[in-house]
């Protein structure tokens, strides 16, 4: 398996959710009066700092998503979601030394695949405050981009594919009082991890490096507005705050935005 991470990530967010469920028993029995079907549209960006070649090196990830997908609410406070959709990543700055010839990734973003699964269990209702805690697990597949090798005494060209796996699981408060729309925060685990193949081909020679990368940070802050004008249509909007240690110790800061719109019935 490419990234044996993922198994135990996605685990320890299934057990968080079961002792959600535990501690909240009734809304786990009861069916939904009416299960609510939303269809989903998803926009998304962010820059996050990544490490390589054990944890040594530092570069960015920048990544933008476009997804589609439906939300279904199956179980009276608990919702799941499944998305689809293409996405840009840009792995720029990475440096490929185990091949015959070292390569400095500079060749942008590059097209890919992404699929992905959410989970969200409603907790309470205390006033116009409603809490609830909610996970997301996103990976990508990358398409493979051949660019010609410069500089040589022979023709010669690298492929490049990367992937990368997102997972994002934490409490969101929601503040219900004013008519329309509804500010809200949020605080997640975070983590970001991937890898990146270089093959190369110069004359005879040939080779092939694997570099996997990790975020660096494992929190995001969040914040934003769902803006709800009916009942068949919802606007959410959100921007996220990924807090890191720098080289040294000092904190950096990396950021994201995303926009959603839902289509309840």
């Amino acid at each position: 398996m490419a990234f044996p991470a993922h198994r135990c990530a996605a685990a320890a967010l299934a057990s968080a959710l079961a002792v959600i469920a535990a501690a909240n028993p009734a809304s786990a029995q009861e069916t939904a009066s009416r299960p609510r079907l939303e269809p989903l549209l998803d926009l998304d960006y962010s820059a996050r700092a990544i490490a390589w070649d054990e944890k040594e090196r530092f570069s960015t990830l920048a990544k933008a998503l476009l997804s589609a997908g439906v939300r279904i609410e199956w179980l009276k406070g608990w919702r799941i979601s499944a998305l689809v959709g293409l996405n840009m990543s840009d792995w720029s700055g990475l440096i490929f030394r185990s091949l015959p010839f070292s390569v400095e990734d500079q060749a942008g973003s590059r097209a890919g695949l992404s699929a992905g699964a959410g989970l969200e269990n409603f907790i309470a209702r205390l006033g116009s405050w409603d809490f609830k805690v909610e996970g997301r697990f996103m990976v990508s597949l990358g398409f493979k981009k051949t660019l010609p090798l410069s500089g040589l005494n022979e023709a010669g060209e690298v492929d490049m594919q990367g992937s990368w796996m997102h997972l994002r699981a934490g409490p969101v408060v929601t503040y219900r009082g004013f008519e329309g729309f509804s500010p809200f925060l949020g605080a997640s685990f975070d983590r970001i991890w991937g890898s990146v193949t270089m093959d190369e081909s110069v004359g005879d020679l040939q080779g092939s490096e694997k570099k996997p990368v990790s975020g660096r940070g494992w929190a995001a802050l969040s914040g934003g507005i769902l803006w709800e004008p009916g009942s068949a249509f919802g606007l959410g909007w959100e921007v996220s705050v990924y807090p890191y240690p720098k080289k040294g110790g000092s904190p950096g800061f990396d950021f994201g935005m995303s926009l959603k719109a839902f289509f309840p019935f």
